[in-house]
């Protein structure tokens, strides 16, 4: 595994012309040095920026015998910069709704945005 990535690290700096200090003492420390900052430097870029919401019932609504009272509201986090509600279906407002009250909002007919007001919290 080590020849590997020190085979792999020649590769990469033969490239820039400089594989003839690979194996030399000091060399191979500044190259593993190199390869570990990269790959931190990948991590750091594949970093999700979550977004938090508040939903919240605007008006309240009675279908099936299911009730939404306005006031009720949930938050949401998601990876997405836009909208919950209109963002995959609403998926996670309604995930929401039935985890926090038990309900399914989707099956009432108020997962839209004339029942819902949605605020950005974080």
């Amino acid at each position: 595994m080590v020849f590997a990535i020190l085979a792999w690290a020649d590769c990469i700096f033969s490239l820039q012309g400089n594989s003839q200090d690979l194996f030399a003492g000091s060399g191979i420390r500044r190259h593993a040095s190199f390869i570990i900052n990269a790959q931190r430097g990948a991590e750091e870029r594949k970093k999700i920026i979550n977004m938090v919401y508040r939903v919240t019932v605007k008006n309240s609504k009675l279908t099936g015998g299911m009730r939404v009272e306005r006031g009720m509201s949930v938050d949401v986090v998601t990876n997405s910069m836009s909208n919950p509600v209109i963002t995959n279906g609403g998926q996670v407002v309604a995930d929401a709704f039935m985890r926090i009250y038990g309900i399914d909002i989707r099956q009432i007919g108020a997962l839209n945005m004339a029942y819902l007001d949605v605020e950005r919290i974080g």
